[in-house]
């Protein structure tokens, strides 16, 4: 097998999980690409969509098309900040919130058979070193 770089490696690894992520939750009523914004927004509720863009690392109009198909399904709802009337803020509905027992099992399950063998040891410095590699990015 040839050698990849690294950044090979990520992105082939990105591809493989998000099938997976994708085969696993899209029969829970969402899609893995609708996963990360309701993920962002369980432990950030009431974010604008360009701080959505910047946690998530995602261009503005793949987001708006995610938020807008988040709304037409009743998972998010768009409301006027209180503090500026020019901001919309994304917040989770009642409905999101009822689903969410279910999702966070579907992506614990994946989680658990991904990480099968690891160490919590490895996870840690995984995790250190994959943190590291994304702020050398925003860096630069």
């Amino acid at each position: 097998m040839k050698p990849y770089h690294l950044g090979h490696r990520i992105n082939i690894l990105g591809r493989v999980l998000s099938k997976r992520l994708h085969e696993g939750i899209s029969a829970t009523g969402i899609t893995s690409s609708q996963w990360p914004v309701i993920a962002r927004l369980l432990y950030c509720n009431g974010l604008t969509q360009t701080e959505i863009c910047e946690q998530l690392s995602i261009e503005a109009p793949a987001i708006s098309k995610t938020i807008c198909n988040l709304e037409a399904a009743g998972w998010v709802i768009r409301s006027t900040d209180d503090k500026d009337k020019r901001e919309k803020k994304v917040t989770l509905t009642d409905k999101a919130r009822s689903h969410l027992p279910i999702w966070l099992q579907t992506v614990i399950d994946l989680e658990t058979q991904e990480l099968k063998g690891i160490s919590n040891e490895d996870l840690v410095i995984f995790n250190r070193v994959l943190e590291q590699i994304l702020q050398n990015s925003k860096d630069h």
